[in-house]
């Protein structure tokens, strides 16, 4: 294991994937800039790139090394230029990497789900009531105490009814959105690491000295596909991600994730984790008065 150009891990099975990436773009000759997890940004071929790819050769890794099917080869294709941003994608694939299923979308005109079944459209869920929501949520590399006390709220409504999944891959957590399998995918970290006192130290003994959350790469293609399907996509405080830049992970630039399949039940997950959020800060705010 090494770390990445991104700060995340990444395991021999991430290295071989880019090394087998990168043999197939050189054998290509095609003039393309990619962005990947572990090299950052390549060009290859002769002239000048006029289209980016962003890939994740395997997102959920750590689902593939443990046997399990939650991980997706996740490729974005955006006009290359001068900082680009999610908005600038135009073209997205996720493939399933133990199943069969590709998820092809391009924008304004939809997405199709292929299988050797046939293809289909997607189906998201109308779920707007939080006790029969079926989600997945992040943890790796996040403060878990941190984290549960922010989602804490949803999981006891859903815990009995429905229930919650840590898949640790937001690719395959969001295609399941597009399928209706589940009813939303949920990161916070970000808004962890940027809204609550002490959060910075915590992420960074959970990283173990690094920062690590979602990152631009993870998602580029899967929020193409989301919108395409007609599901409500934004951050943990409810803004638009369009203006994500895609080739920067600084802390600053790490993204929060919401996505559900129907925007009732997205600004329900929303009010749950702003009130939340403003009860574990104003619980905070009273403790320091009470010191001082």
């Amino acid at each position: 294991m090494q770390v990445a150009h991104s700060g995340d891990t990444s395991f021999r099975l991430d290295m071989l994937a880019e090394d087998a990436l990168a043999g197939f773009l050189k054998s290509r000759d095609v003039p393309v800039a990619l962005f990947t997890e572990d090299r950052g940004l390549v060009r290859y071929g002769r002239g000048e790139p006029q289209v980016l790819l962003v890939v994740d050769p395997i997102d959920g890794t750590r689902p593939v090394l443990a046997g399990l099917e939650s991980a997706c080869i996740s490729v974005a294709l955006a006009r290359y230029g001068h900082k680009p941003r999610l908005k600038d994608v135009f073209l997205a694939c996720l493939m399933e990497i133990t199943g069969q299923q590709v998820f092809v979308g391009e924008r304004g005109k939809g997405v199709v789900i292929s299988s050797p079944q046939g293809t289909r459209q997607p189906r998201p869920s109308r779920t707007d009531d939080l006790r029969r929501m079926f989600w997945s949520f992040e943890l790796v590399g996040r403060p878990p105490v941190q984290t549960m006390a922010i989602l804490e709220p949803l999981m006891e409504a859903s815990g009995l009814e429905a229930g919650m999944f840590l898949l640790s891959s937001a690719t395959f957590s969001i295609s399941r959105v597009l399928t209706g399998q589940l009813d939303a995918y949920v990161d916070i970290g970000a808004r962890l690491l940027r809204d609550l006192p002490g959060a910075r130290e915590n992420f960074l003994r959970a990283g173990r000295g690094r920062i690590v959350c979602l990152f631009p790469y993870d998602i580029a293609a899967a929020c193409l596909l989301a919108q395409e399907a007609g599901c409500c996509v934004s951050d943990a405080y409810g803004r638009s991600l369009d203006d994500l830049p895609l080739m920067e992970h600084g802390e600053d630039q790490l993204p929060s994730c919401i996505i559900a399949g129907s925007e009732r039940l997205h600004r329900r997950i929303l009010e749950v984790i702003e009130e939340r959020f403003a009860d574990i800060l104003g619980s905070s705010a009273d403790k320091r008065r009470e010191v001082d």
